[in-house]
């Protein structure tokens, strides 16, 4: 496939998901000010951050049994109330999602075999050799319901024993509230946050995420 028709075939891939997510999300707020504050960084491999949320990308080494305890990531609710919202954008089978910062631990490079879990279920991959076991989630099979492609980057949740796989790691960009058409929990796609006004991005909420995996 050439360039321009993947280009194509992604962007249509994204509109269609927005259009769906359209019907879910409640009324836009007065489009006062849409403009995004400030971009973080342009294209890159690997997102480079502050070592409290994503460190350096770690190549898991030895399985370690362990007991993990942990505290959950931030709600809907203080992602709301933050005047802005730095956000990680990544690629899954050419949808593009928009991952809070603050709910976000560490980066792998899916270059390592995973180990099958007993009673293992459809969105899930295997257990993930790092400095504490992690559960590799396939995000794509988890909000559409297909299998897709492995994963080469896997995202981990702070404050969770499980990490998202993705296709592609892309830059990260600082949101005003305003930027984001925010949408009211609900028993629909409850991990879906919004959707970024300027690109039509869904962003997600990961707590709600670890709750629908529970």
């Amino acid at each position: 496939m050439s360039v321009h028709e993947r280009f194509w075939t992604e962007s249509a891939l994204q509109v269609e998901l927005v259009a769906y997510l359209d019907d879910l999300l409640a009324p836009a707020k007065p489009k006062s000010d849409l403009s995004v504050v400030q971009k973080v960084s342009q294209k890159v491999d690997v997102v480079e951050m502050n070592s409290t949320h994503l460190p350096d990308i770690s190549k898991p080494t030895t399985l370690i049994e362990t007991n993990i305890s942990v505290q959950p990531p931030p709600t809907r609710t203080s992602l709301a109330q933050l005047t802005q919202l730095a956000c990680l954008y990544i690629v899954c089978e050419g949808v593009r999602y928009a991952l809070p910062l603050i709910q976000l631990g560490r980066i792998f490079r899916a270059d390592i075999k995973l180990t099958p879990m007993v009673g293992q279920q459809a969105w899930q991959l295997g257990l993930l050799a790092a400095d504490q076991v992690l559960q590799a989630v396939n995000l794509h099979y988890v909000l559409t319901g297909g299998q897709g492609a492995a994963p080469r980057y896997y995202v981990s949740v702070a404050g969770s024993c499980r990490v998202l796989g993705c296709e592609a790691i892309l830059h990260s960009e600082r949101l005003t509230q305003v930027a984001i058409r925010w949408r009211p929990p609900g028993p629909k796609m409850p991990m879906i946050a919004g959707i970024v006004r300027e690109n039509l991005v869904p962003l997600l909420d990961l707590s709600r995420l670890e709750e629908c995996l529970h």
